[in-house]
């Protein structure tokens, strides 16, 4: 039988953040059932007690010890490698952009996009550093390459020089929990709980230079004769600028005070309802590798406002607003338009449902899966 390595521990890392989710679900969907392979799920020995899911097959924990290389960079070039030689691994599989020194087996790389390659003023000089060498070394040394957009694809081909049939797009999708609909008591609970007062306009993603934060405030917030939309916006999402800013002062010198609330990282228990409960989904960014809070905020039946640019463009297809992401009066346009018409309103809503439903994490697990049953054909 042969034998599959994957580093698993952001599954178990406590906040689910985008690569966490893209891998969860892939696996989720993935391992329940049997496919004739040994699955191996490498954790660090602080994750010792991390329990699978009952429903995963075909698959089993192995858990390494840290010993003094707690720091997870040197886990997963120290630690990693003489393991997965020792356990005669045929395929690693690496979902986190970097592949390790010392990996002598066949292997598949998740890259998610290359921000930190082509715009690599928005991340801290030593982790863009270390993950633009990895990940470019790791491109060219990787047996495939897993990207979830075409926009993506053309983009590692082009600034690593890989060869294109080397590059394999799987889409994201929502997780399915999105489409079920969220008990009113919830959605209470959720507006009690953050005070939020009246309709809100929702952002959720870490918050970061290329997600156009700043934009969204003003265009929310306006000014002069404009005034306030009648709408607040609900930022959700850990501070990730650099250099480190205020989101506070920077919600203040937006001058939008009363226009905007920072939840920061909400429990997952609190995300859906504060989608279902939320007026339009605002996702604008310059720069991403697929945007899943479009798709998300699609499956709960929000109109979404994203941009009209790569990956977002290819995401939303005809089911979203498409906007200039650098441009406020179109963004606050959008907005508007979505607001005063309501039948513009169900129109967005309505094709964005459709949209989202074209993404399937089974469809994605099953081309995941082909992936790696051709590379174990090809090192046979």
């Amino acid at each position: 039988m042969h034998r599959v390595g994957i580093d698993g521990r952001c599954l178990f890392s406590g906040q689910r953040t985008g690569v966490t989710r893209v891998l969860w679900n892939l696996l989720d969907h993935l391992f329940r059932e049997e496919h004739g392979i040994d699955f191996l799920l490498y954790l660090s020995d602080h994750q010792a007690s991390a329990r699978l899911p009952e429903v995963w097959r075909g698959v089993r924990k192995r858990v390494l010890p840290s010993r003094f290389l707690s720091q997870k960079r040197l886990w997963e070039n120290l630690v990693l490698p003489p393991a997965l030689r020792g356990d005669s691994i045929d395929v690693f599989v690496s979902p986190n952009y970097v592949l390790p020194l010392g990996i002598s087996t066949a292997s598949i790389l998740f890259i998610y996009d290359i921000s930190y390659a082509v715009h690599p003023e928005w991340f801290p000089s030593l982790r863009s550093s270390y993950v633009r060498f990895l990940s470019g070394r790791g491109a060219k040394r990787a047996t495939r390459i897993v990207t979830i957009s075409d926009f993506c694809r053309e983009e590692i081909r082009r600034h690593y020089g890989v060869p294109a049939e080397k590059i394999e797009r799987i889409y994201c999708a929502s997780d399915p929990r999105f489409f079920e609909k969220v008990p009113e008591e919830e959605i209470r609970r959720v507006r009690r709980k953050y005070a939020i007062d009246g309709e809100y306009i929702l952002y959720v993603g870490s918050l970061h230079p290329r997600r156009q934060i700043p934009e969204l405030l003003a265009a929310v917030a306006g000014s002069g004769r404009e005034g306030a939309l009648d709408r607040t916006l609900v930022l959700v999402g850990h501070n990730n600028y650099c250099p480190r800013i205020s989101i506070s002062e920077l919600i203040r010198k937006g001058g939008a005070q009363s226009a905007a609330t920072y939840l920061d990282f909400v429990p997952e228990e609190d995300l859906l309802p504060l989608y279902a409960g939320c007026d339009i989904v605002a996702y604008i960014s310059r720069y991403e590798g697929f945007g899943l809070p479009v798709v998300e905020g699609m499956a709960c039946g929000k109109p979404v406002v994203t941009s009209n640019n790569g990956a977002l463009r290819e995401v939303a297809g005809d089911g979203a607003v498409l906007v200039d992401p650098t441009n406020v009066a179109e963004i606050r346009g959008a907005f508007q338009r979505l607001i005063n018409d309501r039948t513009y309103y169900e129109e967005i809503r309505r094709k964005g449902f459709q949209r989202c439903q074209e993404f399937s994490w089974a469809k994605s697990a099953d081309g995941f899966l082909a992936i790696i049953r051709e590379v174990l054909r090809e090192e046979s």
